[in-house]
């Protein structure tokens, strides 16, 4: 609800150029406005550089990785989806929604499914999407742009494949968005300390989430 000024439980928005503040519970408003994300120091920061560079150049931007990738996913899913996945039908099924950005491509971006390589360190901070969105493009964060995209078509089209294999089925956003994200290894599912953790050893919580998904 609205309310007439800021607090811990309050978010702020502007609506026609007036600022306003809304009340949404103490764990939302922490949740946007990420004062729940572990604090980066400079000691931190520095520890976490080499293992960002390994991670990126052995999976998220390494070409030789992206077709292997995308076959593991394949064998992957068909073995643990719920709903019948099929090996590759259903990867370029999920190519075709994400190239088209058709209605079941919108309600998997929207459902909090959409995770990629990138995200392999963890979901990224509110602060780092500010600074994305405001940083200066150069040639390097071009070349970096093009490998992302690259990383995208490896990872996401057997996510989505598998959410409209589980929405055709049960009709249901939640259950298809859990399925597109559990089928395969969640890559990005860890909490505060392990987003701490993780950055600083290569593929840590990868190897947490594959092992528990075998368990499982």
């Amino acid at each position: 609800q609205k309310v007439k000024k800021a607090g811990e439980s309050t978010i702020t928005i502007w609506e026609n150029g007036q600022k306003e503040y809304w009340d949404v519970g103490k764990d939302i408003a922490d949740v946007a406005k990420g004062v729940n994300e572990e604090a980066m120091n400079l000691v931190l920061k520095v520890l976490q550089a080499p293992a960002s560079i390994l991670r990126q150049g052995a999976t998220g931007r390494n070409p030789e990785f992206m077709i292997p990738n995308i076959v593991r996913d394949q064998l992957d899913a068909a073995i643990t989806s719920k709903y019948g996945y099929i090996p590759f039908v259903d990867y370029v099924s999920g190519l075709r929604s994400m190239v088209s950005n058709d209605d079941v491509y919108q309600k998997w971006a929207n459902s909090g499914a959409k995770i990629d390589l990138g995200e392999m360190s963890g979901k990224k901070s509110v602060q780092a999407y500010f600074d994305i969105a405001k940083g200066k493009r150069g040639l390097f964060n071009w070349l970096g742009s093009v490998l992302d995209v690259m990383g995208k078509y490896s990872e996401q089209p057997t996510r989505i494949g598998l959410f409209k294999r589980a929405y055709r089925k049960t009709g249901n956003e939640l259950l298809s968005a859990m399925e597109s994200r559990d089928a395969t290894v969640d890559f990005a599912r860890m909490g505060s300390k392990m987003k701490v953790a993780n950055s600083i050893i290569p593929f840590l919580n990868v190897g947490i989430q594959g092992f528990d998904k075998l368990i499982r």
